[in-house]
């Protein structure tokens, strides 16, 4: 479910990250991105990343039996 969930996030997140740092330039229509816009809004993967090993790494291996609660 995280994955599909992370896609439909995301994908809005960083085209808002985009938006905030475009210069208003456009070839042909086409907005025109700078490095530093592709650099600020790509490092949230590297966050959400991060965070998903930090989860993985603290989930608990329940080696197929039931966990009681």
């Amino acid at each position: 479910m995280w994955v599909v969930a992370s896609g439909a996030v995301l994908q809005p997140v960083i085209g808002w990250v985009f938006d905030l740092h475009w210069d208003g330039m456009l070839i042909l229509g086409v907005p025109q991105f700078t490095q530093a816009a592709y650099k600020e809004s790509f490092i949230i993967l590297i966050i959400i990343g991060i965070i998903a090993v930090i989860s993985a790494l603290l989930s608990r291996e329940t080696y197929c039996r039931p966990v009681g609660s």
